[in-house]
């Protein structure tokens, strides 16, 4: 295995720059296309209808004003200038790189004298339109200097880099999105947690877990309840999670874990479905007491 994996690292070696900086770039430009793929429902998910569509439209309108406050030097200019002018590559880079932030500086400050204009036909607020110029602001610089990487056939920071701002950015929407997730349920813990603090505290027959993440609770009564408890719920038309669901096979020896999913259910169905839960809970526990 050893002397294969050689093998190829010896062949990949021999492989001219221009081949490997293409092979890599191809491979950096589907990853992108996957995360970008991937970030399309992770954004519906965490946005509204509305929210999403000005997400577009902001999108769209970054596209629309890079072309002409950036005229897109770093594309076929830049890279011709490169062939042409290859003792003078760095002032070539600076001068085209100062060009087209003069000019998106030029088109900002438009932006401000003439805010209320703007605003009208971008339909955006000032906050929203001079995030769009930072952003093309920053973003021809970075493709100059993508554009001299890739001409210099340098593959490995830029492939580096493309990735992880493309990941980036879905990391920060998958952190968004849980962040709004956890303001969804946790009100749906705490209200189950305050319930069995109310109803069982003080009776001895059960303990609890008050987690900080996760989907479920987990309910641990005296030994012998749990399949009892499930039963009595599931006559009273309350769903939960079968006793000894947590453990393999579904068999627990003593017979006392259950596990509560609160997520799905709204307030008012977690209130009622708390209310048989406990008193289901404490019939148990009497039967027991009279046998």
């Amino acid at each position: 295995m050893k002397i294969l994996y050689n093998n190829i690292l010896d062949k990949y070696k021999k492989i001219p720059a221009p081949v490997k900086a293409s092979l890599w770039f191809t491979v950096c430009n589907v990853i992108n296309k996957g995360i970008a793929l991937l970030s399309t429902p992770i954004l519906t998910r965490i946005l509204s209808q509305e929210e999403y569509g000005n997400f577009s439209v902001y999108q769209s309108w970054v596209s629309i004003i890079t072309i002409f406050a950036s005229l897109n030097l770093y594309q076929n200019a830049y890279t011709k200038g490169l062939v042409k002018y290859g003792n003078n590559r760095n002032s070539l880079t600076s001068s085209l790189l100062s060009l087209s932030s003069f000019i998106t500086i030029c088109f900002f400050i438009v932006f401000i004298v003439f805010h209320s204009f703007w605003e009208k036909i971008f339909n955006m607020s000032s906050i929203l339109i001079s995030m769009m110029f930072i952003e093309v602001l920053f973003m021809s610089a970075f493709e100059f200097w993508a554009a001299k990487q890739r001409f210099n056939y340098k593959y490995k920071m830029l492939v580096l880099l493309s990735i992880i701002m493309s990941a980036g950015k879905d990391i920060e929407g998958v952190h968004v999105h849980m962040k709004k997730h956890r303001e969804l349920i946790k009100p749906k813990f705490d209200f189950v947690d305050r319930v069995l603090h109310e109803e069982l505290d003080g009776l001895d027959i059960a303990k609890w877990t008050n987690p900080k993440g996760g989907y479920f609770i987990n309910l641990e009564l005296n030994q012998g309840m749990a399949s009892r408890v499930w039963e009595l719920c599931k006559n009273a038309g309350v769903k939960i999670t079968p006793a000894g669901s947590t453990f393999p096979y579904g068999k627990d020896k003593e017979d006392k874990f259950l596990r509560l999913a609160p997520t799905y259910p709204s307030i008012n169905e977690l209130e009622q479905a708390m209310k048989c839960l406990c008193l289901a809970i404490k019939i148990t526990y009497y039967e027991k007491i009279e046998k």
